[in-house]
């Protein structure tokens, strides 16, 4: 997730999944101060939210979107 003026990247190893040269359970995360506006910044560059937005409890939102190469994108806003 993004901090506070760094970047942080998650690495999680799932040992039972095998490599398979595609981007199918790898995904990125990054913290927006606003789902909506993201929302409205991803449809105006022509792309396709793939999934969300979703709010689980009153203090996370969040949608995904696939990169060019299948990765999947979270975009968190912590409210």
């Amino acid at each position: 997730m993004l901090g506070e003026g760094e970047t942080k990247v998650e690495l999680v190893c799932n040992p039972n999944h095998k490599a398979t040269g595609n981007a199918e359970g790898i995904s990125l995360g990054f913290e927006v101060e606003s789902v909506d506006n993201m929302i409205e910044v991803i449809k105006e560059k022509g792309l396709e939210v793939e999934s969300g937005p979703f709010q689980p409890n009153p203090h996370i939102k969040f949608f995904h979107v696939k990169d060019p190469n299948g990765v999947s994108i979270q975009f968190v806003e912590n409210m």
